[in-house]
């Protein structure tokens, strides 16, 4: 299995066939929650959040489908990275999870959360991977609205634009 640092780099390569061999590696389910879950931002593997980061950050349609399973995931980096990658790709059927999400989306705990990730990944030992995790810091911490409500005005944006 590769490492963090090496999904990235398979990622970000744009060889043939790359974007397929990430999809194969993306299990979300793993981080579903049951009814004991308690709210987490811990236990998640790095490789899982770039690769959810790359998919939106290219646009992938294929990853609609896994990234609406993270984004019911107990684990709040990974949500937000979903919601953030669904909103780039722009998928209708994205929305009315999104706003089911919203509903159960509580701003002071992404706030908490984002915090908890910086300072997870400025302290790293491995100094390849905070270059590779800063990006994905500023969906995670939120400025003035989480990224699930940034995605849903993302693919309302695209459904309705507004008249020029």
């Amino acid at each position: 299995m590769e490492d963090a640092v090496q999904i990235w780099a398979i990622g970000q390569s744009g060889r043939p066939g790359s974007i397929d061999y990430l999809l194969s590696l993306f299990h979300p389910e793993e981080y579903l929650r049951s009814a004991d879950d308690e709210k987490e931002f811990d236990d998640v593997w790095e490789g899982d959040l770039i690769m959810a980061h790359i998919f939106g950050e290219f646009k992938e349609p294929r990853a609609v489908d896994p990234l609406l399973v993270a984004l019911k995931a107990r684990n709040y980096f990974l949500k937000a990275i979903a919601a953030w990658s669904l909103g780039e790709i722009g998928d209708p059927r994205a929305l009315e999870p999104l706003k089911k999400e919203l509903e159960e989306d509580e701003y002071g705990f992404w706030w908490s959360a984002g915090l908890y990730f910086q300072d997870q990944y400025e302290d790293d030992d491995d100094p390849m991977l905070y270059p590779i995790m800063q990006p994905l810091e500023r969906i995670i911490l939120p400025e003035e609205k989480s990224a699930i409500e940034l995605a849903i005005e993302k693919i309302e944006a695209r459904e309705n634009p507004s008249p020029a």
